[in-house]
């Protein structure tokens, strides 16, 4: 059973009859209409965020022609991501795109590809999103929470920006005040790097940087452009600590309310929107950290990040509890066996 709540099911069921929802579709019926949502600005179609959902649009509608009609609302206009993700839950959004950190919010597990200086490169990220090891963990996520996963895209890694000096070991962070989201993984992932982690807001991150309230913070080279930071940052250092993926959810009493011909074309749709949205990404980063350059912020690649990997023994070791031996040592398994092969 995907709801484990009859409260839940019921009010979804009543708010899809009232219109936040659609249901199958048969001949001579209105287009079933679905909103995706996600934070990211619309302005910019090669915003990772918005390139993902119009890709999928695309494709859905080479294949269901009329049938379905969606709407993008960016910007965080429909809530911020744990919102939305509760409307998904409960029958008041349809899609979204999230990064399994928030999701992790509430399966823990799924926070393990953002988990810092696990990874060697994109692609050993790539690897572990498309294993059978993480997919699992979404297929517990359906189940247990209910919005179905049509596709996993990527935000990037994120890299350090500040406007004090550039960071080229562990020791340059020390004492620095670093932006976080108030999250336990960033909160200990900074304290672990010397540096006095202070939780900002998502709305308040840019003038907290530019105000001098915190000295850096950390942010995809996507982000760093599209949002303006490389007008008030001096310093950008390409460590690669953390990444970000993008989910792409449909409520899951939406989802089967499809037919299975809908199903199998949305799934499908999710898919190669995924694959097109990873390329765009992974293609721009280099011409986006020469934009960055011609702004005039130093860019540093050489940075010591075996120094920062060690500091986080003891994260590592937290996260292991929790996420469970098996599942962790699993997964790192993978990691370490993916990178071996490239080696």
């Amino acid at each position: 059973m995907r709801r484990k709540s009859a409260i839940a099911l019921m009010l979804a069921l009543i708010l899809s009859l009232a219109g936040c929802g659609g249901g199958p579709q048969g001949a001579g019926e209105k287009p079933l209409e679905i909103t995706i949502c996600h934070g990211y600005s619309t302005s910019d179609s090669n915003n990772p965020c918005q390139y993902f959902a119009t890709k999928f649009i695309e494709y859905v509608g080479e294949e269901a022609g009329d049938q379905v009609k969606f709407n993008i609302v960016g910007d965080s206009l429909a809530g911020g991501d744990l919102e939305v993700l509760e409307g998904l839950r409960f029958g008041t959004a349809d899609m979204m795109i999230i990064a399994p950190d928030d999701m992790g919010t509430l399966q823990e597990n799924l926070l393990m590809p953002a988990m810092p200086f696990l990874f060697s490169d994109t692609e050993n990220v790539i690897a572990y999103l498309d294993s059978d090891i993480f997919r699992n963990e979404l297929v517990k996520f359906e189940e247990e929470y209910g919005p179905h996963t049509l596709g996993i895209g990527i935000n990037g890694f994120r890299q350090m920006i500040n406007t004090k000096h550039p960071i080229t070991c562990k020791d340059d962070l020390k004492g620095m005040k670093w932006r976080v989201p108030q999250d336990p993984l960033y909160l200990s992932t900074y304290k672990y790097l010397d540096t006095r982690p202070t939780p900002v807001s998502g709305d308040e991150m840019f003038s907290a940087l530019q105000q001098g309230i915190v000295d850096g913070q950390c942010l995809p080279v996507s982000g760093v452009v599209s949002y303006g930071y490389d007008e008030i940052i001096d310093y950008l250092d390409v460590t690669n600590h953390m990444f970000t993926a993008w989910c792409l959810e449909i409520r899951g009493d939406l989802y089967d309310s499809l037919t299975p011909e809908l199903q199998a074309i949305f799934d499908e749709a999710g898919r190669k929107a995924a694959e097109d949205q990873r390329a765009l990404v992974q293609k721009d980063f280099e011409r986006e950290l020469k934009e960055v350059r011609d702004a005039g912020v130093a860019v540093n690649a050489n940075v010591d990040t075996e120094s920062m990997r060690e500091a986080m023994a003891p994260l590592y070791d937290e996260y292991r509890e929790k996420f469970g031996h098996e599942f962790w040592d699993a997964s790192v398994k993978l990691i370490e066996e993916e990178r071996a092969a490239k080696e």
